[in-house]
């Protein structure tokens, strides 16, 4: 690790600032209609990823299932991924 003259070493983050980068990453890609991930399909551990389309709804992959705006916002706050 590099340090320049008068700066201290970075902290780790905790699991929690973690969590809350992530969820702030999420929603801002999610604001700025660019794809992202939320979690893993299991049992094969495939990224779930929402790819933003045209017409206003999001595609979910690998799935293929096309989803509203409003819906996806929905889901996203109720189980708190943004």
């Amino acid at each position: 690790m590099l340090l320049l003259p008068g700066e201290l070493p970075a902290k780790p983050l905790s699991k929690r600032e973690q969590y809350r980068r992530r969820r702030e990453e999420r929603r801002r890609m999610f604001e700025m209609r660019e794809a992202f991930q939320c979690g893993l399909l299991l049992p094969q551990r495939k990224p779930l990823v929402y790819v933003p389309l045209k017409d206003g709804n999001w595609k979910e992959t690998p799935s293929g299932r096309v989803i509203s705006h409003e819906r996806l916002q929905e889901y996203l706050r109720r189980y708190r991924f943004i």
